[in-house]
């Protein structure tokens, strides 16, 4: 019985397990490293898994307004979340739940307390998020001090 080696597989069978295997292979590797590989949905940027971005706080006192600025070191316009609680002398004067926002270094995020009351603090406790990832958080507390007028 030499020379025998088994049944035969026919070769047509053969070249579709191939390629049913090397499609597979395909298909999981665009699901798994398309995000990798810059191919993220289309007309929205796909951040490089190195992308880095830090905020630059600013807060300004005025005596008609107090303006808190936040601004993203990145250039390109980015999507993020907003969450903050805005407070005057402890109470609640303006909340923001993961409100959807577009920022970039030139277009920053501002939140604004106009006419603030003499004299009272304000505070803006504020994250904000990319990517349900945490990339800035801070409170931050200011207070008007007007001189008041003695006679």
């Amino acid at each position: 019985m030499a020379g025998t080696s088994g049944p035969r597989v026919p070769r047509s069978r053969v070249l579709t397990a191939v390629a049913v295997a090397l499609l597979a292979g395909l298909l999981l590797g665009v699901l798994l490293g398309g995000p990798l590989l810059g191919l993220g949905s289309p007309g929205q940027p796909t951040p490089t898994p190195t992308e880095e971005v830090r905020f630059e706080a600013v807060t300004e006192g005025y005596d008609d307004r107090i303006v808190f600025r936040f601004s993203p070191t990145l250039q390109q316009p980015r999507q993020y979340a907003v969450t903050y609680d805005l407070l005057e002398g402890g109470n609640t004067l303006e909340t923001a739940r993961n409100r959807s926002v577009t920022l970039s270094a030139s277009d920053p995020l501002v939140v604004t307390v106009e006419d603030p009351q003499p004299n009272t603090e304000y505070t803006l406790d504020i994250a904000i998020f990319r990517n349900d990832r945490r990339v800035h958080r801070s409170e931050i507390t200011i207070s008007q001090q007007r001189p008041t007028a003695t006679t």
